[in-house]
């Protein structure tokens, strides 16, 4: 079975999650972030079809089969 995943978040870590799921058979189909605007951007940048401007949009798609929320750990010293 395919998995097509759809991703929450535009953080630059995504990048390495997407050529991973690709190497693996997957698709990323779709990303979402809180401005529709990054996620058209993202999307752009890393050949995915779908952006949504809103997390509620991507959960209601019916064609994504798995989210994964990109986080980013931030170091402070």
């Amino acid at each position: 079975m395919k998995i097509n995943y759809g991703i929450i978040s535009t953080a630059a870590i995504g990048k390495r999650f997407i050529g991973a799921v690709k190497a693996n058979g997957g698709s990323v189909i779709a990303a979402a972030s809180r401005s529709l605007e990054r996620a058209r951007a993202f999307c752009q940048e890393n050949n995915i079809q779908k952006a949504y401007g809103s997390y509620e949009e991507l959960y209601q798609d019916p064609e994504i089969t798995a989210v994964y929320i990109i986080s980013s750990c931030h170091r402070f010293d």
